[in-house]
């Protein structure tokens, strides 16, 4: 039992990181923004793996797979070279409709992010009151 509660600690420390980073970097400037998730959270999602309630797994794997959506369209959003005999035609053009229309959704999936965190609480929290 302090396993699994000092894990389940450790969990709502990374997943509110996580949550707080992703809105972040949802509304910064796509040079600035970074990716979320990483080695710490995967190592505590496999620690969870062996303690967790089903439900509470269940919640980070759906938190897991938001992550990686963020990623993926985080690369989106990022600035491409371009040839030098075309630049006149970027020169100060960061939001160009498809890179908006990508922010927007990283916005969205941010917005999920945090509610799927909110949700891996509860889990946590209806399992702990058992």
């Amino acid at each position: 039992m302090k396993l699994r509660l000092a894990i389940y600690a450790d969990l709502l420390r990374a997943t509110a990181r996580l949550a707080a980073t992703a809105t972040t970097s949802a509304a910064s400037h796509p040079n600035d923004a970074g990716q979320i998730g990483g080695d710490e959270f995967d190592s505590l999602l496999s620690q969870a793996r062996v303690v967790a309630s089903d439900d509470v797994y269940r919640r980070l794997n759906e938190l897991s797979q938001l992550t990686g959506t963020f990623n993926r369209h985080l690369v989106k959003t990022e600035p491409h070279p371009v040839f030098p005999y075309r630049q006149h035609l970027h020169d100060g053009v960061v939001n160009d409709p498809l890179r908006l229309q990508h922010r927007r959704t990283l916005t969205d999936i941010a917005g999920g992010i945090g509610v799927a965190h909110g949700k891996v609480q509860d889990a946590i929290r209806h399992e702990m009151n058992r």
